[in-house]
């Protein structure tokens, strides 16, 4: 059956009652309906709300997302592009572990860089790139995620000295920084690759003896 006006009038006045105290239909329903004054359903609760007081609800809160393009670049010859990441190796403890520093050339595929470390830490992904950076040709783009080294002032400042633009993974999204994350795999799943590391010595020359492989022996895919 239609609502009379009686019961029409009823129900805007405890809408407008919740909403002067902040409350949602929703609520403002329930809360009549556990007093035995439901009068309507909950769909003409909200088909009232809607049609006579639009302006009173109050505003539920939304999260704010930014729109971020997709990183994108090209790289036709050697040394144009690099991406870079780190990743951590097993210690011979729980909560013990190591972290792999690896710079990729986009193009050929080459470990350019790369360092073994008990931490993350700013200043040695800074010193690793100022070391591979001080002869030879020099990437115009260096590509990695939101890490906290990677997004440090630390890096910020070294590739802004030696002129090399920065580009980042899209805010939440895992999977733009494709060939650093395949380097690691290909690590990880190479036959050989320790249950866990004795010490950041063992790690160490296991990273030198892979990359060694990786760089001169290994047929890339591509």
């Amino acid at each position: 059956t239609w609502l009379t006006e009686a019961e029409t009038a009823a129900i805007i006045g405890k809408l407008n009652a919740a909403f002067e105290a902040k409350k949602s239909v929703y609520q403002a329903y329930y809360e009549a309906l556990d007093a035995g004054q439901p009068v309507a359903s909950l769909k003409s609760w909200y088909r009232i709300a809607n049609t006579y007081l639009p302006a009173c609800r109050p505003l539920r809160r939304t999260r704010k997302r930014r729109c971020t393009a997709m990183p994108q670049w090209e790289a036709f010859t050697p040394m144009q592009v690099w991406s870079w990441d780190i990743t951590m190796l097993p210690g011979p403890y729980r909560g013990i572990n190591y972290c792999l520093y690896a710079v990729i050339d986009v193009f050929s595929r080459k470990i350019v860089a790369w360092r073994v470390e008990q931490a993350e830490v700013d200043d040695l992904a800074a010193d690793m790139f100022g070391e591979a950076l001080q002869e030879g040709p020099r990437p115009f783009l260096l590509h990695s995620d939101r890490g906290a080294s990677m997004t440090s002032k630390a890096e910020a400042k070294t590739m802004g000295e030696l002129g090399v633009a920065l580009s980042r993974n899209r805010p939440r999204v895992s999977n733009d920084n494709p060939f650093s994350e395949a380097w690691f795999k290909t690590a990880k799943y190479r036959a050989g690759y320790p249950r866990h590391f004795h010490d950041i010595d063992h790690a160490r020359a296991w990273a030198a003896e892979l990359i060694d492989w990786y760089n001169n022996q290994h047929r890339h895919s591509s």
